[in-house]
């Protein structure tokens, strides 16, 4: 029997989502969350995918994840911590593709095309579900 690919897609973000990373990890408490490295990777590939030069500019992504109360440093920790962890990272990728996914339904549904705000439904960057 096979199981449709929404529901094995949504178990794994579930399983990512409620459990957060493994704690076998000793580091971790230096990473932020994996819910919060998904908002904040999925916010910049939506503004840049925008722009007309496909690019986001380094005032524009630090707006961002200031907004998302991350740094770069944050983003590049989190890859160095579980950029490994091959379960974790797939977790990830699936739930960023999830949410594009969605966007791009949402625009279909609105084709408004309404830009991005800083702010609106963010994921706090540190402790969420661990």
């Amino acid at each position: 029997m096979r199981i449709p690919a929404f529901i094995s897609v949504g178990a794994v973000v579930f399983s990512v989502v409620t459990c957060g990373p493994g704690e076998s990890n000793p580091r971790a408490d230096e990473a932020i969350s994996s819910e919060a490295f998904v908002q904040a990777y999925f916010q910049l590939q939506t503004v840049g995918l925008k722009s007309p030069q496909r690019e986001i500019d380094l005032r524009t992504r630090d707006s961002i994840l200031s907004d998302l109360g991350l740094t770069e440093e944050d983003l590049l920790t989190f890859v160095d911590v579980w950029g490994g962890d091959g379960e974790v990272m797939v977790g990830v990728w699936q739930a960023l593709d999830s949410l594009m996914r969605e966007e791009r339904s949402s625009e279909a549904e609105d084709p408004t095309g309404e830009d991005y705000e800083p702010g609106e439904d963010d994921v706090g960057p540190r402790g969420v579900g661990r």
